[in-house]
Parts: C-alpha cells; sequence; structure tokens
C-alpha cells in the first residue's frame, strides 16, 4: 500500500537524536490509516464548499480592502457597472504585470488567512481541484462507510467540486490542463493548455459523473442541507459551460452541432429540476433571491454571503450598495450605465395588467414612453434592480421595522422619509450616471455602516431562471427559430423564455421579434442581461462569449443627466437627458485575464493569454 513520508525539518541548533530515535513504523503512516474512516473522509470533502465560497462569488463583495478599482469583480469590466471616481478598470486591471501584483498577491495575508485575501484568486482557485483529486484518489481506502451510496456521494461531491472550479477558470482565463490526478514532487508540472472546448468537454464528463452519484435534492423539511451539490446543479452546470462553448468566442466556426448539445444538455437540466420540485419564485418574492432565506425554490446552487469573509467592510454591502447607505463616502463601490437601465422595456398598461412591451426607442415611437418621465411604466424588475430618481423605497426584510427613504438624485441625498434627512450628500464624483444597484438593498436608510443589516444574503450562484434562458438560447439557435426544440423536450425555446418573463408579470416577446430567430437572439440576450445583472459571472461571461466587447454599442456608455424644470414638456419637475459617459477600454486581449507571469515562465508548455 502506498505510504506517506513525513519529512520532518530540524530547526533547532542542539542534538535531536532522542527524538528522531523512534520506531521506523511510528513513521510508516499509510493511507488506509488516514482515509480508513468515513466520517474523517466526510469532514475532508465538506471542505470543498469554503473552498468554492473562497472565490465564486466575488462579484458580490469586490476584491482588495477599501479598494474602489476592484468593487464588483469582474462584471466591473462590463458595459453594466462604473467604478466610483476616474479610473479605466480596463486600463489598469487588464495587464500582466498590474494583474499579477493586485490579484495575484502572495504574500504572508495568502499563507496566514487565505480565505480572507482575495488577492490570491488565481491561486485559490486551485485548491478545490486538488481536494477533489485527493478525494477521488483515496474514498478506496473507507472501510467503515454505513453504505456505497455515502462513498458514492463523496464521490459526487469531489466531481462537480473540480467541475465548478474548472468552469470558474474557464471564464475569466480560458482553457486549462485538467488535472485529475493529485500532482506531488514526482509529477510533470509542463502541461500544456487544452483549448476553450477541450476544457468543455472534461467539464461536462464531470457534471455527468457527479449527477449519476449525487441526489437532486438533500433532505426534506428540517433535515434540508442547503447549498450542497446537487445532481440537479451538476446537469445545470454541464447546460451552463456547453451554451458557452456554442457561443462566437469559443465556437468560430459556428459549429451548430454544439448548439444542440447545450440545447439537449439545458432541457435535461431544466426537467430534472422541474421534476424535483424547483420553481420560479412568484414576483412578489422576487426580492427573496436576493435577501433572505438561503432556502428556496429557485435556488440551484446557493451560497451565504456572510460566510464568505470575516471582515465586514468587503461584504456585498460595502461594494454594491450606494454610498450614503454605507456611509462610506468616496469609498468602494460602482454606479449602474444608462445602457444597463435602457435593457429594461418600457411597457403599456390596462389598469394593472401590462399588455406590451417594448425597448423604451420603440415604446416611444408608439406613444406609450416618454423621455421625460423615463422611469414610468417600466419592467417590474426595474424598481428591484435599479436605484434611480424619485424612487421611494419600503424595507422588504425584517418586518418592514427599517425606515423607508426617498432618493433624490439631483441634491445628491437620500431621505429619511420617517423624519429629517439623516443621510449625508454623497460627493458629486460618486454620482456620475444617476444610478445604484437596488438588486441587493433592501431599501433601508437607518442602516449600521458595513454591518449592513445583519442578515445573511444569499448569492445565488445557479438558480433556476437560468436553465430557462440557456435552454431558451440554445434551442433557438440549434433549430433556428422560437418553436425550436429536441426531439423529447417539453418546451419550446420561445416558451422558456417566455416563463421567465411571465413570472416577472412581463408579456411574452412582442411578436415582430420572433419570426425572425436572429431578431429573438437579441430579445433573449436582453433578457439574461435584465435577469441577471449584477449576478454571479453573467455581465462579464455574456459580453464576452458573444464578442460584443468589439462593438460600439457595447463599447460606449452613457449617462442620465437630471436638472429641475418646469413647463408642461416635464411632468416629474425635471428634465432627463441621456449624455455620452465614455468609451470603455477593451480590446481582443480582454476575452480572457493574464496568467500570473512567476507560474508561465515556470513550465514552457503553459502558455500565456494572448496581448499580455
Amino acid at each position: 500500500m502506498k505510504k506517506i513520508l513525513y519529512i520532518v525539518a530540524l530547526t533547532m541548533l542542539f542534538s535531536c537524536e532522542s527524538y528522531l530515535d523512534v520506531p521506523r513504523e511510528a513513521l510508516d503512516i499509510t493511507n488506509q490509516d488516514v482515509w480508513g474512516k468515513f466520517l474523517s473522509a466526510k469532514t475532508y470533502t465538506t471542505k470543498l464548499y469554503p473552498d468554492m465560497i473562497a472565490f465564486s462569488n466575488q462579484h458580490a463583495v469586490g476584491i482588495g480592502t477599501g479598494d474602489a478599482k476592484r468593487a464588483g469583480f469582474p462584471n466591473i469590466a462590463s458595459n453594466q457597472l462604473r467604478i466610483y471616481g476616474d479610473i479605466n478598470w480596463e486600463l489598469v486591471n487588464f495587464n500582466e504585470t498590474s494583474f499579477s501584483q493586485t490579484f495575484c498577491n502572495m504574500g504572508s495575508a495568502y499563507i496566514s488567512n487565505r480565505g480572507n485575501d482575495f488577492k490570491s484568486y488565481w491561486r485559490v482557485v486551485w485548491i478545490p481541484i486538488r481536494r477533489a483529486n485527493v478525494i477521488l484518489e483515496n474514498v478506496k481506502y473507507i472501510t467503515d462507510a454505513p453504505s456505497q451510496k455515502e462513498i458514492d456521494e463523496l464521490r459526487g461531491q469531489a466531481f462537480f467540486g473540480r467541475a465548478f472550479a474548472y468552469s470558474y477558470i474557464l471564464d475569466l482565463w480560458g482553457g486549462m490542463p485538467y488535472i485529475t490526478s493529485v500532482l506531488n514532487f514526482e509529477s510533470d508540472m509542463n502541461l500544456p493548455r487544452l483549448s476553450y472546448h477541450e476544457t468543455v468537454l472534461r467539464i461536462a464528463n464531470d457534471c455527468d459523473s457527479a449527477a449519476a452519484l449525487l441526489p437532486a435534492r438533500w433532505g426534506v423539511g428540517d433535515n434540508k442541507d442547503v447549498g450542497r451539490f446537487t445532481s440537479v446543479a451538476a446537469k445545470a452546470l454541464k447546460s451552463r459551460v456547453l451554451l458557452y462553448d456554442a457561443s462566437p468566442l469559443s465556437n468560430t466556426t459556428n459549429d451548430n452541432t454544439r448548439w444542440e448539445k447545450a440545447a439537449v444538455a439545458s432541457w435535461e437540466a431544466l426537467d430534472l429540476a422541474l421534476q424535483n420540485s424547483y420553481s420560479l419564485l412568484p414576483f412578489s418574492k422576487y426580492p427573496n433571491i436576493f435577501h433572505s432565506d438561503l432556502d428556496n425554490t429557485e435556488f440551484i446552487y446557493v451560497q451565504n454571503e456572510l460566510q464568505k469573509i470575516g471582515t465586514t467592510n468587503e461584504r456585498l454591502s460595502g461594494q454594491y450598495f450606494p454610498p450614503s447607505v454605507t456611509n462610506d463616502i468616496g469609498g468602494a463601490g460602482v454606479y449602474v450605465t444608462q445602457n444597463m437601465v435602457d435593457c429594461f422595456e418600457a411597457v403599456e398598461k390596462n389598469g394593472a395588467t401590462i399588455t406590451k412591451a417594448l425597448p423604451s426607442n420603440e415604446a416611444l415611437v408608439e406613444g406609450f414612453y416618454n423621455t421625460q418621465d423615463p422611469y414610468k411604466n417600466r419592467d417590474p424588475r426595474f424598481y428591484v434592480d435599479i436605484i434611480y430618481h424619485g424612487k421611494s423605497t419600503q424595507p422588504i426584510i425584517n418586518g418592514g421595522t427599517l425606515n423607508p427613504i426617498k432618493i433624490d438624485v439631483t441634491n445628491r441625498q437620500f431621505f429619511d422619509m420617517t423624519g429629517p434627512d439623516i443621510k449625508q450628500n454623497f460627493e458629486a464624483y460618486t454620482n456620475q450616471t444617476s444610478y445604484y444597484i437596488g438588486k441587493f438593498w433592501d431599501g433601508a436608510s437607518n442602516w449600521n455602516k458595513y454591518n449592513g443589516d445583519g442578515y445573511a444574503k444569499p448569492c445565488a450562484i445557479i438558480r433556476l431562471a437560468e436553465l430557462y434562458l440557456n435552454y431558451a438560447e440554445a434551442a433557438n439557435e440549434a433549430y433556428k427559430g422560437a418553436s425550436g426544440k429536441p426531439v423529447g423536450a417539453g418546451m419550446t425555446a420561445l416558451e422558456a423564455v417566455n416563463t421567465v418573463r411571465t413570472r416577472a408579470n412581463m408579456p411574452g416577446i412582442d411578436s415582430r421579434y420572433t419570426s425572425d430567430y436572429i431578431k429573438l437572439r437579441e430579445r433573449i440576450l436582453n433578457e439574461r442581461t435584465v435577469e441577471f445583472c449584477f449576478e454571479a459571472n453573467h455581465p462579464f461571461v455574456d459580453g464576452r462569449r458573444w464578442k460584443l466587447i468589439e462593438t460600439d454599442k457595447y463599447r460606449n456608455t452613457y449617462k442620465m443627466v437630471i436638472t429641475k424644470q418646469t413647463g408642461a414638456e416635464y411632468p416629474t419637475g425635471y428634465k432627463f437627458d441621456v449624455q455620452f459617459y465614455e468609451q470603455r477600454y477593451y480590446e481582443p486581449r480582454i476575452y480572457f485575464f493574464p496568467i500570473p507571469k512567476y507560474d508561465v515562465d515556470k513550465f514552457p508548455n503553459f502558455t500565456q493569454n494572448p496581448g499580455y
């Protein structure tokens, strides 16, 4: 049996003969000794979960203590968001030297507390891959497991953990060597990188292995174990990576079989989820996805944001909230572009029922959108997701005990509606677009700075809405139209995307877009932008996999300038003027991040990403 050799380093100057004079068998510890006990193996496997939290919801907390340049990473590199201040994020961070220094700091903080050191991105993401390989190589030594099922579940969690870590690497750095064994000092480290496509196929294989070994749910009632890897999560992850692989950035020849495989995988994931009682929450509970119980029917893979780190000022509340709410004037944070706001369709109503929905420029032509009352009659998700001028809020958490507020962008203030203004003005430079993120904020003003509201915010890494939209996109592309679906599927592409819209009290996609699959593609991608704005890595990845960053529509960003104005044409008492803000710094090398130079230099076959 393979032995584990422990090397004892001599650090004392005095003689250690008596210490080293021990029986040889005391130093011969076998894998059987270490892995023979099921409880020990299970404890080791459980550590996969904090391993994942260490890197996978960085969008929620940013990266780097109190530094706005890295808030909301990596979605700040999309055209939805902009950091506070004048620093162009891409110019600062998308270069080899800056990336290595900023995101891959290997100082003492990494050694002492890697979970709280977000500068160690590159190294941290490899940790669960090694842990998964250790599990898969050693569970065969377990002798006291209650049954083979329990051993299989350990293996299933390892397969999913490895697949998920690689999917995150794929998002940020592209194809990599797919390591499936435990590397040691004798292993060949000079491994060539796989292509994006080759890496996806290996991730998909791991997802299949995980799905075959894991339950669709872990228990019921009080025995639920929320946040654990499941067969549904494995199928969902396979759906995601195959969809990405079918997209233009990887699928350069537009091989339709990739779209077909993505459509089949997405339907399998969606069907499995629905069979196991996953469901979209009603819109009245839509905010709960971002604020309350980790255990709801929409979460397929969810993490607890409060478990992420020990320092409160690095939480979602310190990065994605307005400065007057966090009381961090001029500190970390982001604001929202007009580009993102324009993705929310304008709606026409009959009473309280929305009867038609169109992009605002087309709604303007049809007479149910007013540029001087731009926040009236929009997609209901707009009022949840965006903080805009004139918005009034009622707290949605904690039984409504926190104070409601109203936002006045022109005066750069948040007014406490229960009494005199208790919030300070926020400085002009923190309000360059007139919008902030509302999706993760409970709507209250009497807020305890970075400590926030004191409850656990869920970070939805995969939720059911994604499966509907993955399927809609893949089926539309594979079968070239709204009625497209794989053999045996119970839903068309159009039915899938409209299911997500219906949950938001929106009508189906207007018929003018459904007769042509390219027009429908645009609306499906817009639906993804609206439904997943600021979540997980969706904004970052979707812009790149469709190569949108090469287009002026994506590169050019806009803001809303609001001034007080009287007159019949200004029904709110304010003038709203959309103006050019800036052109984001995008070029092909930004499709993937640079790999730290110290690792590229070590291994000749391990090549750097293009452009660095």
